[in-house]
């Protein structure tokens, strides 16, 4: 086994007053972390992450929704990703909340692979004050 180096300094602007957090049942989610990366392009990743991304049974989407998988598989914690743009727009144009919550009865979310799935009340999502982003797991 190989321990990751978690070494890591921020460098940048602040996020702050840019996006916000609400833990809303933090006995299920004690604890979200919120960055945010500027000037990326999406594009394939590199052939070398798709080959082991599909060693391990998982589809190979974009050079983003890939590298939140394999840090996934790398550090066993979940890491999700989100357009800001889309964020501020679904805000109304303003600072998203990133909300961490249980789902709410009937409630249902399209996932990356094009299903409408019905979420159970248990189920723990990563949402906007517009709804449902992904589910947290």
């Amino acid at each position: 086994m190989r321990v990751p180096d978690y070494a890591f300094k921020a460098e940048g602007s602040s996020i702050l007053g840019r996006a916000a957090i609400e833990i809303r049942q933090p006995e299920f989610n004690p604890r979200f972390v919120l960055g945010l990366i500027e000037n990326v392009t999406i594009q394939p990743s590199p052939y070398w992450m798709q080959r082991r991304l599909r060693l391990v049974g998982m589809r190979p989407i974009n050079n983003i929704v890939d590298v939140t998988n394999y840090a996934m598989l790398e550090v066993g914690e979940p890491l999700h990703a989100f357009d800001y743009d889309v964020l501020v727009q679904r805000a109304g144009g303003g600072p998203p909340t990133i909300i961490t919550r249980t789902a709410q009865p009937g409630e249902r979310l399209k996932t990356l692979d094009d299903v409408d799935r019905e979420l159970n009340d248990f189920t723990v999502l990563v949402c906007d004050t517009a709804g449902a982003l992904s589910i947290a797991a």
